[in-house]
């Protein structure tokens, strides 16, 4: 009996169609993984850093309000008792995709730790701070995975500065905040006035590494007034020269680029000495001031402020 064999190869394509289909899926998901993934990861960044921004100028508004009700002796308890301020530091991977999680840093910068300071001359005549006053600071620095550059927002002398490194595209920093300064100009003198917060951190509670939701918690805890008619200068040593002089004397909204551009005082960058610094003297009129220094204690993390 003759054998007949019959050809079949609806078997055949059904495997070539599964075949093809995968190779559509794993397309896809290269494409996305490729394209579309880093574009999320780089916009979920930029949030996280806009949401940064905003909660370092609540740190700073509560600092503010603590401050000024302690001066006015307030007898409200929100002078006097710790509050917190959240600080987000980093952000999660997406769930299913090859993605990273993003890391934070915080950095409580005190008046031990700090090597930036105002010196004023006359000094100030409260013995802590006869050789300056120390500027500190709150850091925070956001490591990148997908924007090609490392951000930092710091709050130092009242003011909020923000600084990258690292971009194609920009590389440096401005002053986002300025400083709780205020002018007053008179017929023989200009008068400054500056409110200047120093910060006193308790030990172990300065840092934080992370991607979690934290807080930092301040209270306000005294102050010292300093008033002078014969001011010879005033000098401002930080890391973050390039922000305070373009707060100081940025064109038509810099904070003395008035005084400064009439010759009523001068405000120069001195970058040819070691450190560098700021100074600001007299012009055709004296400078007199009215400092106020605020000290505040400050903490990352759980627990009370001890001051």
């Amino acid at each position: 009996m003759k054998k007949i064999l019959i050809k079949n190869n609806s078997a055949l394509a059904g495997v070539i169609e599964a075949l093809l289909l995968v190779g559509l899926v794993a397309v896809i998901l290269s494409t996305i993984q490729l394209v579309y993934i880093p574009e999320i990861m780089k916009q979920k960044e930029s949030s996280h850093l806009d949401e940064v921004e905003n909660q370092f100028s609540h740190i700073k508004s509560v600092i503010d309000t603590q401050s000024m009700m302690g001066v006015m002796q307030s007898d409200q308890a929100i002078a006097y008792s710790p509050m917190f301020s959240p600080i987000k530091l980093g952000t999660k991977r997406l769930p299913y995709f090859v993605t990273s999680d993003t890391y934070g840093e915080l950095q409580i910068i005190d008046n031990e730790d700090t090597n930036s300071e105002i010196d004023i001359l006359p000094s100030v005549g409260d013995s802590k701070y006869l050789d300056g006053i120390p500027l500190t600071s709150i850091q925070y620095t956001f490591y990148s995975m997908y924007q090609g550059y490392n951000t930092k927002y710091i709050y130092e002398g009242s003011g909020v500065i923000l600084n990258q490194t690292g971009s194609e595209s920009y590389s440096g920093e401005t002053m986002r905040v300025n400083p709780a300064m205020k002018i007053e100009n008179y017929s023989n003198n200009i008068k400054i006035y500056y409110s200047i917060p120093v910060l006193f951190c308790q030990p172990g509670k300065s840092n934080l590494y992370g991607l979690d939701l934290s807080y930092i918690r301040t209270n306000y805890t005294n102050h010292v007034t300093h008033s002078d008619t014969s001011i010879t200068h005033i000098r401002i040593y930080s890391e973050h020269l390039d922000a305070w002089y373009q707060s100081l004397v940025d064109n038509r909204i810099g904070i003395l680029w008035e005084y400064d551009e009439n010759g009523y005082i001068n405000v120069e960058y001195k970058e040819s000495v070691s450190p560098n610094y700021i100074e600001i003297t007299p012009g055709t009129k004296n400078i007199n001031v009215d400092f106020t220094i605020l000290e505040i204690g400050i903490q990352t993390g759980s627990g009370t402020v001890i001051s």
